[in-house]
This record gives C-alpha cells, structure tokens and sequence, in this order.
C-alpha cells in the first residue's frame, strides 16, 4: 500500500501555532502603534496650547520617529520570528517523509509477511 502525496506532504499540526504566534506580535504592534499615534496626537494639542506650533511639531515628529522605530523593530522581530518557523517547517516536514517512508517501508514487510503467515496455514 501507498501513501498518497497529500498525505506524504501534509503540514505538522504545529505550523499553525507558529502563524498564530507571528500573526498575534504583528496585530500587538499594529495596535501599539494605534495606541501611539493616538498618545502623540493628544501630546500635540497640548503642547501646542502651551508652547507654540513649532514646538508641537517638533515634539510630535519626534515622537513619531520613536514610534517607527519600534514599528520597524517589531516587524524585524517578526520577520526573524517567520524565518525560524520557516526553518521549524523544513526540518518538521523532512523528518515527516522520513517517517512517511519508513511506515510504508513497515507496512509493506508487514503485508508481505501477514501472506506469508496466510500461505502456511492455510489448508491444502
């Protein structure tokens, strides 16, 4: 008996953790970034009010450059992360077609031999 290549090429039920964890640090730092915005926004207003508009632009764009810096951060930190799960799948899924093709190995010594068990006792 064969294994099909669907199941010879199918995913370790692992991977889906790894999307999740990538796609949960991605919505954290979109979220993170809202929330700045938002802080920065606020921020700018008031300072604004208080010091003038040059000082709340200057405020508010450096603010902001702090804030794509941890955006950029998180997205490298995601991008590692994508390029270690890649790697988990590779390795996952090269150790999976050595199993595959043991157990039909397996299951083929099985076969051959559960005829020849047949052959010897079945009466003449």
């Amino acid at each position: 008996m064969s294994v099909s290549n669907s199941e010879a090429f199918s995913l370790p039920p692992t991977w889906m953790e790894v999307v999740e964890r990538i796609t949960t640090t991605l919505t954290q730092a979109i979220s993170r970034a809202a929330e700045r915005e938002q802080s920065v926004l606020a921020t700018s207003v008031n300072v604004a009010a208080d010091t003038g508009q040059e000082a709340a632009i200057n405020l508010s764009l450096s603010r902001l450059e702090e804030r794509w810096q941890d955006l950029e951060t998180s997205l490298r930190k995601a991008e590692r992360q994508a390029g270690e799960a890649g790697e988990n799948l590779e390795s996952a899924t090269a150790g999976f077609k050595q199993w595959s093709k043991a157990s039909s190995a397996t299951r083929q010594r099985l076969a051959e031999w559960s005829g020849q068990v047949q052959e010897r006792f079945t009466p003449c």
